[in-house]
């Protein structure tokens, strides 16, 4: 998926279409920066303590490219992917049911 497909997709899940662009990118960026705490903590729980070492250093190193990075945890945590999808799925149930009781709230 190309970076602006995926920033249409969060724009519909949060709902904010009708916001302006700054607000809209405002709220990307605390959903990106989320999203990524979550994964992080997810991924070094997962890993074996040998490995999240080995993945601390790569992370510090700054030869170290994303791309070698992400193959490393491809290697490392099994359908490393179909993990880091199904993380990103439960934070956005997770933002749709706050909302849904927030509002449900609202209108008691």
């Amino acid at each position: 998926m190309q970076e602006e497909e995926m920033r249409q997709d969060i724009v519909k899940k949060l709902g904010i279409e009708s916001l302006p662009q700054k607000e809209q990118d405002e709220l990307i960026d605390q959903v990106n920066e989320a999203i990524l705490g979550r994964v992080m903590y997810e991924t070094m729980e997962k890993l074996s303590e040998e490995n999240t070492e080995i993945l601390k250093k790569k992370i510090e190193d700054e030869t170290s490219t994303s791309e070698e990075i992400h193959e490393f945890l491809k290697n490392n945590i099994e359908n490393y992917d179909d993990f880091v999808n199904s993380i990103v799925d439960d934070f956005f149930k997770e933002m749709e049911e706050a909302t849904t009781d927030d509002f449900n709230e609202t209108e008691a």
